[in-house]
């Protein structure tokens, strides 16, 4: 199922990263990278990379929007999560709402989407895998955990919350990643046993749209 059309402008090679929000791409142009994972198996030197140009007053002029990986486009732009996850949820293929309330702020934190008035989702986007399983995350997130924390909290208040994982990478099953941030495994599965629902989506871009595969079960 389409679910947004995303359409990149340029292929370029990339070949270094600068900073975590900024790389060089063949020609020594910049480029503006929005995730703030490491992406390394998505952004290396000499790996060939979707760029999409950026309009008004900007330093660079492109945004890195995907890396090749195995054959595949990965998608590796987080500002489109958000937007992503609002196409999927209209649609009513993973949860269905009749009211669909955005950036609404819980705590600490501004969690992604209230359902109904009654559900807290948030959304995350994973881009690494191993061996048909997809991690998340791959660098470690006080964000991530900080937004488990208040999910947790909200089911203590009697609040139903989930968390949407977009997968953009070839995968059969999901996990969190102990190996890079135990601690968001521990509040991730603490979570779950009390009562979050996870929906890992297993998504797919081709350069000009993202597509919704199915839901994956966890590992």
């Amino acid at each position: 199922m389409k679910v947004m059309e995303i359409k990149a402008d340029a292929r370029a090679i990339f070949k270094k990263r600068l900073n975590k929000f900024l790389g060089v791409v063949e020609g020594n142009e910049l480029v503006h990278i929005h995730d703030p994972g490491r992406l390394e198996n998505v952004i290396y030197e000499g790996n060939e990379v979707l760029l999409k140009r950026a309009y008004g007053k900007r330093k660079t002029k492109w945004d890195l929007i995907a890396g090749q990986y195995k054959n595949k486009w990965v998608f590796a732009n987080s500002s489109f999560h958000s937007k992503i996850a609002l196409e999927l949820i209209k649609s009513g293929k993973i949860i269905k709402a009749e009211k669909i309330e955005k950036e609404k702020k819980y705590g600490e934190s501004r969690i992604d989407f209230l359902l109904n008035e009654k559900m807290w989702l948030e959304t995350k986007g994973c881009t690494l895998e191993d061996k048909g399983t997809a991690l998340f995350p791959d660098a470690p997130t006080e964000r991530g955990r900080r937004h488990l924390r208040e999910l947790i909290n909200a089911m203590e208040n009697g609040y139903e919350v989930a968390l949407l994982i977009l997968i953009f990478v070839p995968s059969k099953c999901f996990k969190p990643n102990e190996n890079i941030d135990e601690k968001f495994a521990e509040l991730f599965y603490s979570a779950v046993d009390k009562g979050m629902d996870v929906y890992p989506a297993l998504m797919e871009y081709d350069g000009k749209a993202i597509h919704y595969k199915k839901l994956l079960p966890l590992c």
